[in-house]
């Protein structure tokens, strides 16, 4: 300020003639800011009062300049005085008085959440310009009608190299901080808990130029284009800690742009105009330079961590070597989705591990707001859990961990079981392997044979294999076709396991190419070298995040056609040069393609699931036309298959509906009811009444959804099920859901999956009988199968399926490092 002072001097000596107006209004803002000042450096105590006396002579002096503005020789003689004192105010300050430095305040409420500030809290405890407070505030649970409970301050539950100063101890008005950082953001909007209402964001505001939310929680990346999944949690983007904190710092350049995006569309939403919906200052208010929770667990060494003695007596083996660590993480989403489903599910999980505690320590997390949340949402609720809780400590066979210190236990642990949360993108961070837990799956059974199981298969004529692609592991299986035997897998080199990555798969030459359905690219897998090359498909990262992309493919000469399902394009890809055409433009409106479209003399025809049309794509010039059914009757189709002279349809009522292809239109030539009794699948609206139809002389072939009854039609109508022993099991849900995964042809036969566990049966169709093909393992292939789903260099998250079990994590978990 005095060096201000200084050349306001200056500059009003220089016009004190020529614009004497202009000289009295600098004049009078210069005494007013020497006595701002002077009123500063007389709290500081009577050590600086000469410092005030100068500019007490100095306000007389500007006072003196004011009177002679018309006496030019008289304003130079003090101006000089002016200087001389100024300059001797300048060097007292600058080496006499305390250094200015910046006051920084840290105001967290639980201690758990701390590491999403530690990091900025130790790089201002590093400044030397810098006095950091780290304040913890109080906060309470609230009743079922939003009042107030009990108050909780955890000022005594921090790390011991935290300096701690009570809430009550510091005046946040007196001393207006020159920055505070919060990490909660609701105000009065969280149901289940609230900070005292003095540090709610929107008061915090008054008390410094600039408030700092920074979000206690990291979330998955997320595209800006994909909305669907920004739409689960863009309510974190418009808060009161984002509206009226000064700045908002999230985790990273992609999660910026949505926050700036939801902002403003809840901004507007709201009616709000100016800086809520300007996007220039929406730029400057959100940074994504990445979460201290990162930088915390990153910079965390197991080595370096105090393990409590109570820990160590289930962790260390007899030998003294440690046991497999497993975090076991429940969340409060969880529980109240699930409720007495969810206390089910914990009491199974404690099972396994219990089975296996001679190998493995679990370390059970349950989240820290998890008791006020049941109290406050489902009270009913608390006595199942509170029991489950307190029977799990007793017991002792495992560490509960209520600490506020989540940091120790994923650095600790081995691998991630639980539900999703933020924990586990930092698991993901510091390279564990993580299951994220099925709520409704409850019976926890083990089953070998599920990694067998696929959707996409392909019979390779020349060698006699059979390859499939399976569901639920992304693993290629190459299947010897006579003998059964499994000849080899192979890891499709894909980031995470999830189910139906890849739905169907052709041959072409040396080469399988894998169309995805939940995975993003296509993988070109050549059979001689068993290399994959990955084929990126033209489509925008919305369609990349988009499930369900397509579910077939088909070949024409020198070219691939992979038809979308959930995505309304086909992709012709060039098998000499991979380049690629999209044909679209279909009036699909969000509607599905049936999963069962046929290839008719060069020419595709693909059922719509929920529309009376049918796609017909000429690849001759890839153009296409949508073929109307010609009847209200039908709300779309399931199949598509052709006899000797007409189009077979079936539909969500059962019907058989023959059609022959009448210029732009499908003319319906009759239409039957397959099964009476086929009221009980009509309620299942997610899926048609047949999976598949063959044709093959003069016979059709039909395979139920929600059926296991497989049944043959001849040419006279009559109608004949196929019997053999379908391999019910009690983890599969099988009220509604497909009875089967792969149904494919090959010559005179049809192979296909039971999808409960995994058994291949064929139908051989010129004597109408099936019989069971049994896959062969041996030891040595099933040990690089395991190693395929265990080592996948990038294998690191897992979500529980019904057929991918705890147990098989565990065996899994285990055998890793046996089994290679």
């Amino acid at each position: 300020m005095v060096n201000t002072l200084l050349c306001a001097n200056d500059a009003i000596a220089g016009t004190v003639l020529s614009n004497p107006q202009g000289a009295t209004e600098a004049l009078a803002q210069c005494q007013e800011s020497a006595i701002m000042l002077g009123s500063y450096i007389d709290t500081l105590g009577e050590r600086y009062s000469n410092l005030v006396r100068i500019l007490e002579d100095y306000c007389e002096n500007i006072y003196l300049i004011s009177e002679n503005l018309s006496d030019k020789n008289i304003c130079r003689k003090i101006s000089k005085k002016i200087q001389k004192q100024l300059t001797g105010l300048n060097n007292s300050i600058k080496y006499d008085m305390p250094e200015d430095k910046k006051e920084v305040v840290f105001l967290p409420y639980k201690a758990s959440m701390w590491d999403s500030l530690e990091s900025v809290w130790r790089a201002a405890e590093d400044d030397p310009g810098c006095n950091a407070y780290v304040i913890p505030i109080p906060y309470f649970d609230k009743n079922p009608n939003g009042s107030f409970k009990e108050e909780h301050y955890e000022g005594d539950r921090y790390p011991s190299y935290v300096p701690v100063t009570r809430y009550d101890e510091y005046d946040l008005e007196a001393r207006r901080p020159d920055i505070i950082y919060i990490h909660n953001p609701y105000d009065e909007c969280n149901h289940v808990t609230s900070v005292h209402p003095y540090f709610y964001s929107k008061n915090l505001r008054n008390f410094t130029d600039q408030l700092v939310y920074i979000p206690y929680f990291i979330l998955p990346e997320i595209e800006p284009d994909n909305q669907d999944t920004i739409d689960t949690m863009k309510h974190f983007c418009f808060t009161p800690g984002t509206i009226y904190a000064h700045q908002v710092i999230v985790q990273s350049e992609k999660m910026r742009q949505i926050y700036i995006n939801e902002y403003i569309k809840a901004a507007k939403e709201m009616g709000l105009s100016g800086e809520h919906v300007d996007r220039k200052i929406l730029e400057k208010k959100f940074l994504g330079t990445g979460s201290p929770k990162i930088d915390k667990i990153l910079n965390t060494k197991k080595e370096d961590l105090e393990i409590p003695a109570e820990w160590l007596k289930i962790i260390e083996k007899p030998d003294g070597s440690w046991k497999k660590i497993v975090f076991y993480n429940t969340s409060v989403s969880a529980l109240l989705e699930h409720s007495e489903k969810m206390i089910e599910k914990m009491r199974s999980v404690f099972a396994v591990f219990k089975e296996n505690r001679q190998e493995i320590a679990l370390l059970w997390r349950p989240h820290p707001l998890i008791q006020a949340t049941i109290e406050s949402m489902r009270p009913q609720l608390w006595g199942d859990y509170k029991e489950l809780k307190d029977s799990y400590i007793e017991a002792g066979w495992g560490i509960y961990d209520d600490t506020p210190d989540v940091d120790r236990a994923i650095t600790v642990c081995d691998a991630y079981y639980g539900d999703h949360s933020s924990v586990v993108p930092l698991c993901e961070k510091s390279k564990k392997q993580v299951l994220i837990q099925n709520g409704s799956k409850r019976k926890e059974e083990n089953c070998e044979n599920i990694w067998l199981i696929s959707r996409g298969s392909e019979f390779d004529d020349e060698n006699d294999i059979l390859w499939m692609v399976t569901v639920y592991t992304s693993i290629l299986l190459k299947i010897d076709r006579k003998s059964g035997t499994l000849m080899k897998v192979y890891q499709i080199p894909i980031r995470e396991i999830r189910e139906y990555h890849y739905l169907d798969i052709k041959k072409a030459g040396s080469y399988l190419y894998l169309i995805p359905f939940n995975a993003e690219h296509v993988y070109r897998f050549h059979i001689e070298t068993e290399q994959f090359d990955r084929i990126e498909l033209p489509l925008s990262e919305q369609e990349k995040a988009k499930t369900g992309k397509f579910g077939q493919i088909f070949r024409v000469k020198d070219f691939l056609y992979i038809v979308g399902y959930n995505l309304p394009l086909v992709i012709k890809l060039d098998l000499n040069t991979l380049q690629m055409k999209r044909i679209e433009g279909f009036h699909t409106n969000g509607d599905s393609y049936a999963r069962d479209g046929m290839l008719l003399e060069d020419d595709l025809y693909i059922p719509y699931y929920r529309k009376n049309i049918i796609l017909h794509v000429n690849t001759e010039n890839d153009s296409w036309e949508e073929l109307a059914v010609e009847s209200q009757d039908f709300n779309g189709f399931g199949t598509i298959t052709r006899t000797n002279d007409e189009f077979i349809l079936t539909d969500l009522a059962d019907h058989r509906i023959s059609c022959g292809q009448n210029e732009n239109r499908m003319a319906v030539n009759s239409l039957q009811l397959l099964s009476p009794d086929s009221a009980e699948c009509a309620k299942a609206l997610y899926y048609y009444q047949y999976q598949k139809v063959y044709y093959y002389q003069n016979k059709e072939y039909y395979f139920p959804v929600c059926k296991s009854q497989i049944w043959m039609r001849d040419g006279q109508s009559n109608k004949k099920e196929l019997v053999y022993a379908y391999p019910y099991d009690s983890r599969m849900k099988i009220d509604y859901y497909s009875k089967f995964e792969m149904i494919n042809r090959y010559k005179n036969e049809i192979y296909f999956q039971a999808r409960t566990n995994g058994d291949i049966f064929v139908i051989d169709m010129n004597k109408d009988e099936i019989q069971k093909f049994t896959v062969h393992i041996s030891g040595e292939v099933k040990r690089s199968l395991l190693c395929a789903i265990i080592k996948g260099k990038d294998w690191k998250l897992v979500h529980e399926t019904d057929v991918y079990s705890l147990p098989l994590f565990v065996h899994h978990l285990l055998s890793a490092e046996r089994e290679m």
